[in-house]
Order: C-alpha cells, then structure tokens, then sequence
C-alpha cells in the first residue's frame, strides 16, 4: 500500500519577547530535516512525507533576522520550507509529544541597536532590543574595554562601530561574537569601574553605566572656615557620615566613579587635615576629610 501523505494545514509567524516563531501545522505527525545555504543565505526545512493542498502566499517577516518564509512542494513526498535570511543566525526546529502535528522554528532574540549618552554630566552605553534580554558581562586589560555579552540573541543590523569623543569611551562596537550571542565592548580610554543592569521601566534594553566622574577634591579658608569642595562631572547623590576617633567627615557620592590620579590632598589648616578620594564600592566614591577636631558642617 502505498504510504500515507500528512498535510500542511497553516503556516503562520508570531513574535513574542522578542522571538520570532513559525509554526507549521500538519494534518498528522511527520519527520524533518533542516539545513542552511549561503549565496542568498537561506534556512531550509523539508517536511517528508508531506503535501501542500494549495501553494501559500510567502509570508512576509522582515524583522532584521528573517526576510520571509516560501513554501513548496519540493518532490512529490516533500514538502520544502525556505526562510530567506538577512544575516546568519541560529535557529531551533521543536516537535513536542504533546503536538506531534506542529513543527515550531524559532529564532533568536534581536539586539537592534546600541548608543553612548552623556546626560546630565552621567555616561551610559544603551543596548537596545526586543524582549527582555540576558546578558554576561567582563573587563579586559591590554587595551581596557567592557565586555557585555547576550547570549540567545541576534544582532538584527550590520556590526556596529561608534567612535565616541569622552574622557572614558573612545569607542562603542557590536557584533555577532557567535551564532547565538550579541558581543557590545566599549573600548576605553583607562580601567573604570561600572555597573550593568535592566529594568522594568526600560524593556528591551540593557544599560551599561558609567556613572558620574569625580574628579578630584579643592579647598579653601580663612579664618572662619575651610570649605572642601568635591568636584564632580554631574550631581550624584551624596551621604555623609560623621565619625569621631579619629575625626571624620565621609562623603559617599553614589553612582559615581573615581577619575583622578590625585587620591590624597593635603590640607592642613589646623582644622582639616587631609582629603582622601577612593573607589570605595565598584560605584559609590567616597571622599573622607581627616579632622583636627569636629565643631560641625554645612553642605
């Protein structure tokens, strides 16, 4: 007897978190393979054992990673799925025991873009994509850069490379470091500290902080006072702490990095002693001013 036919009942496209799916339903379970050319690049899938009832409408996607998906009865026993490809991806092709009859291909998360804001005196690279994206992140040496990884995604444009004129970032660049991971680094000028996060105010996006800059520490008096002032590359947030033996008056500037070579400065007064400047967390500065004596303070 001769062997009995499923058919490709729909093919349909959804994107959901940022993933684009398509899911071809059959009239009954069936095998595939897939494969990849080049020279237009192209995701090949052949459903054996299959017919078409009538030759579907390419569907179109055009979502940076997938241009559109055709459809064709290949030999009389296969039927052939062709996703014609923007860029090289990776890729997985699901049947689940519990819908034998649906074969699911799914594509990476898209990483769309990255840019490099200086606001308010405060630095940050932004990734930007669709969906909530994960990311690993590392500092190299030899030259200094950052290194964010997004593993499970797909960079949905050429590879990036964005010249940047500030005091740590000469440089931002993203591509495809493999098949299923984005690569962003941010070439800089010296080590820095940072901070990498998302939040739910800003889906889609991964922020790579720089934070604010601190740059050193001034003093002056006369015979009423000493005023120390902490310079700064915005307004961070600060907390102070009073402490006595010895006399102390700490100064946590938050969200802030430290550039300044100058990490002691000598005051002297007979009031303040000394200034120091250090990274105390990877984004907290803290300014401490050495006392001879404490009679209070105004900020």
């Amino acid at each position: 007897a001769a062997t009995e036919r499923v058919t490709v009942l729909q093919i349909s496209a959804s994107d959901k978190d940022g993933c684009t799916t398509v899911e071809i339903s059959l009239s009954g379970r069936a095998s595939c393979s897939s494969f990849t050319l080049s020279d237009p690049l192209r995701l090949v899938l052949d459903i054996e054992g299959a017919v078409l009832q009538s030759r579907p409408d390419p569907i179109l996607i055009n979502d940076g990673i997938i241009h559109r998906v055709r459809v064709g009865q290949f030999n009389p026993s296969i039927v052939r799925v062709v996703f014609d490809l923007s860029r090289v991806t990776s890729y997985t092709v699901v049947q689940t025991e519990d819908k034998p009859d649906v074969i699911c291909v799914s594509f990476p998360k898209r990483v769309t873009g990255v840019e490099f804001f200086e606001r308010d005196g405060r630095a940050e690279a932004v990734i930007s994509g669709e969906g909530s994206l994960q990311y690993e992140t590392l500092s190299l040496s030899g030259p200094p850069r950052i290194v964010v990884d997004l593993p499970g995604a797909v960079l949905a444009s050429d590879a990036i490379e964005m010249p940047v004129s500030h005091p740590q970032v000469t440089c931002v660049r993203a591509s495809q470091f493999q098949p299923d991971t984005v690569r962003v680094v941010l070439d800089l000028v010296k080590a820095t500290t940072y901070s990498v996060s998302t939040s739910s105010d800003r889906p889609g996006e991964v922020v790579v902080d720089l934070g604010y800059r601190i740059l050193g520490a001034e003093f002056s008096g006369d015979e009423k006072s000493t005023t120390v002032d902490v310079v700064s590359s915005g307004n961070p947030e600060v907390k102070f702490m009073v402490l006595a033996v010895p006399h102390r008056i700490v100064m946590d500037f938050e969200n802030s990095t430290l550039d300044t070579t100058e990490r002691v400065i000598p005051v002297g007064d007979g009031v303040v002693e000394r200034i120091r400047l250090a990274q105390h967390s990877p984004m907290t500065v803290r300014a401490v001013l050495d006392l001879n004596y404490y009679a209070g303070h105004s900020t």
